[in-house]
């Protein structure tokens, strides 16, 4: 199989998975939010706070996990997990709602809080995979492969059947 379908299944795989996890989390902070607050910047500082944690350990520990295991969580899950297109929109909800100066700094505010712990978040997870990788050395080809396995069944793998 093309290495380029393949590389886009692992993504597609992921996207789905980080989908699914992103609507549990819109789903969980809207019933754990009282309705007369706005969930949408809680949700967004969530979904995307934890998504730079992950992917900032996906690359502290780059040559920890397979360069399919970053495609499918890093640029698969986490990819779809997080949300800047929501945060880009939740930017525009003031106009649509004819709203005053106050509700623009409002979500100008919350904009930077997202991105300023989402950075946060990533060094985190950078530090926390670095740290590990150090600890635990660089994964052997079947160490690599043993992992890839358990997340996806994939017959076409390097060594294996063409």
């Amino acid at each position: 199989m093309n290495k380029v379908i393949k590389d886009g299944l692992l993504v597609g795989a992921g996207g789905f998975l980080g989908t699914i996890l992103r609507e549990g989390a819109h789903t969980l902070v809207h019933q754990l939010t009282a309705p007369a607050l706005s969930a949408t910047p809680l949700y967004l500082l969530t979904v995307n706070t934890l998504g730079a944690l992950v992917l900032g350990f996906l690359v502290g520990s780059a040559t920890r996990f397979s360069a399919r295991t970053r495609t499918i969580f890093g640029t698969g899950m986490c990819g779809s997990f997080t949300t800047y297109g929501s945060l880009a929109t939740m930017m525009l909800l003031p106009a649509k709602s004819g709203g005053t100066h106050g509700l623009w700094v409002f979500y100008l505010l919350w904009a930077a809080v997202i991105l300023v712990v989402g950075f946060a978040a990533a060094f985190a997870g950078w530090r926390l995979g670095a740290a590990r990788q150090e600890r635990l050395g660089a994964m052997t080809e079947a160490q690599e492969v043993e992992e890839l396995e358990e997340f996806v069944e994939d017959p076409y793998r390097e060594g294996g059947q063409q």
